[in-house]
């Protein structure tokens, strides 16, 4: 682990408050131009009069370098998977979907980032306060959340959604549509954690060669010699047919496979793999 894996960790704790903070900001201080005017004279008739003045032309260069700094990698690794393609996938076909692939997570982006924002926000806080936030393992195997989890941890933040979007709105219907990826993220945050984490929508992306992974399109050598070893010793051993395709399907224990002697039989080289670990 370097510095920069650090640095990098220290801004994901960071980086999501600041991120509330300044839109809060933004929201506060849109609020006070609408309802509240400006004394140019409060400390008496003057020459010179402290005007408010806000520079376009710099906005869009802000707006234009946000953009330009969160679609640039997408559209560089669009060109990378185009550039690099096997020779198998040819065609117009699979650059439409990837196209399509590098639209839909844009999307989702954006969606899940407030969503990101105000959970990492709220954990901060909590480990600040001194309550134990936990540290859970990792769920491997694909399951939806149930309703009532859905309800006790996204509630917060459709709340929140609903409010920042009353507070755009008392503003101006402009400002709506530019808070409109934080407002529509937050308050459709159930919704979109439970179609994001439904194993069912991820296999019909994947059945429609959407959002893939390399190793789901071509399948790694390391994968398919050990899926060959487990078919031939199924065969020898009369094991399952299927036990090829559940290791298939699981990368790790198929490196934990190939690992391990060829002369060995299915479970022993399991055996071994797990008191590897």
């Amino acid at each position: 682990m370097s510095r920069l894996h650090l640095l990098t960790g220290i801004g994901c704790y960071v980086t999501p408050p600041l991120w509330l903070l300044f839109l809060g900001t933004g929201i506060l201080i849109s609020l006070q131009g609408q309802f509240i005017h400006p004394e140019y004279d409060a400390l008496g008739a003057t020459l010179f009069p402290q005007w408010s003045a806000q520079d376009s032309v710099r906005a869009i260069w802000v707006f234009a370098g946000t953009m330009a700094m969160l679609l640039a990698p997408k559209l560089l690794g669009y060109l990378a998977i185009l550039l690099r393609r096997p020779p198998g996938q040819s065609g117009v076909f699979p650059a439409v979907r990837g196209f399509l692939s590098v639209l839909i997570e844009a999307v989702l982006a954006a969606l899940l980032a407030p969503i990101m924002m105000l959970s990492q926000t709220k954990a901060l806080v909590e480990i600040l306060a001194g309550r134990n936030y936990g540290w859970g393992p990792q769920r491997r195997a694909g399951r939806a959340p149930t309703g009532l989890d859905l309800l006790r941890r996204y509630t917060f933040h459709t709340v929140v959604g609903v409010a920042v979007g009353a507070a755009a709105l008392a503003v101006s219907e402009a400002l709506v549509f530019w808070m409109l990826p934080v407002i529509v993220g937050l308050m459709l945050a159930i919704p979109i954690v439970w179609l994001t984490s439904h194993p069912v929508i991820g296999r019909k992306l994947r059945s429609a060669g959407l959002l893939l992974t390399p190793e789901e399109s071509l399948t790694p050598p390391i994968l398919s010699q050990a899926s060959d070893w487990i078919a031939r010793d199924s065969e020898r051993s009369h094991g399952s047919p299927g036990t090829g395709r559940a290791v298939a399907r699981a990368p790790a224990a198929a490196l934990k496979y190939v690992a391990c002697p060829p002369h060995l039989s299915v479970a022993a080289k399991f055996r071994v793999g797990d008191r590897a670990q």
